[in-house]
């Protein structure tokens, strides 16, 4: 809701378009978008979602599907109704190129790139403090790679301040973990929000996003938070998901040796910040990322 169809609402509705939105498809619409159907109550649900989804196709409505999670690349409570539904859809829309290659293996049609917009303006970058802080925020599916990767990829001396947000599934399961690493680590968890992820970059003098590219249910997601964590002012350590590929100038990689630099001294690399500040942050601000779903829609 936050950063792909909330934006598409804001930039329609502006538009001057007619926009109803929900589990109810309004009679005579001319264009449905398909959103996340989420798994609470699923088989129910999606009974009820695929059934006026035909419904409106039959009426002559054009059908759009908003593909951000590979269901149909793994079994999950959810992949039956995209199975079912893509038979129905005009134009999908992904976030990444990745998810666009996914999903060309199973559905022929026509595929539409519309990247997540980020929520926070531009802060500024701050001066280094110690011990040095990193940040990590996720959703908890996420939180596996962030367990593997303190057990890894921190040395011996290394004195570290993590700062981990995410939701109360995600923390949970980290509580539960028995961490090792040779690394001398405190660590501070907290409930993710839009709120305490700022609050949190201005105590932060990094951010980590370490990922697992082999990873079918991962390997597909956007650029989304790497391009928060520089819009937040902070340089990042990130894995080689492809959808960063483009932004590899602004980011260090986090399994090579200059990650070693980076916990050395953070300040190396504010130039990085700034120039992602500059030239890539603004692209995906929520008013041009509107304007592209209304491109696409209107």
């Amino acid at each position: 809701m936050r950063l792909r169809i909330g934006p598409a609402i804001k930039g329609l509705v502006e538009h001057g378009e007619n926009v109803t939105f929900g589990e109810v498809i309004v009679n005579l619409s001319d264009k449905v978008v398909v959103t996340k159907i989420g798994g609470n109550n699923i088989q129910t649900r999606q009974v009820q979602w695929l059934e006026q989804i035909e419904h409106a196709k039959r009426s002559g409505a054009k059908i759009f599907l908003d593909y951000t999670d590979h269901h149909l690349g793994f079994e999950s409570s959810m992949s039956d109704f995209y199975r079912n539904v893509l038979c129905m859809v005009d134009v999908v829309v992904t976030s990444s190129r990745m998810m666009k290659q996914n999903l060309a293996k199973y559905y022929s049609g026509k595929i539409e790139l519309v990247e997540d917009a980020i929520e926070c303006l531009p802060q500024t970058i701050k001066p280094v403090n110690k011990p040095i802080t990193f940040l990590w925020f996720g959703h908890a599916s996420n939180i596996e790679y962030l367990i593997s990767f303190i057990k890894l990829g921190f040395r011996a001396g290394d004195q570290i301040r993590l700062i981990i947000l995410s939701n109360q599934v995600g923390l949970e399961y980290f509580s539960k973990v028995k961490l090792i690493s040779e690394a001398e680590i405190q660590i501070q968890l907290a409930i993710w929000s839009q709120e305490a992820m700022v609050h949190a970059s201005k105590l932060a003098d990094a951010c980590i996003i370490p990922i697992n590219n082999a990873d079918l249910k991962k390997n597909g997601a956007s650029s989304n938070r790497l391009i928060t964590a520089l819009a937040l002012g902070l340089p990042v350590a990130a894995g080689a998901l492809d959808s960063y590929k483009d932004f590899k100038k602004y980011y260090v990689d986090i399994d090579s040796e200059e990650f070693r630099s980076l916990i050395q001294d953070p300040a190396m690399f504010h130039d990085q910040v700034k120039l992602a500040q500059l030239d890539v942050v603004p692209k995906y601000s929520i008013r041009n990322l509107s304007s592209k779903w209304v491109e696409l829609l209107a």
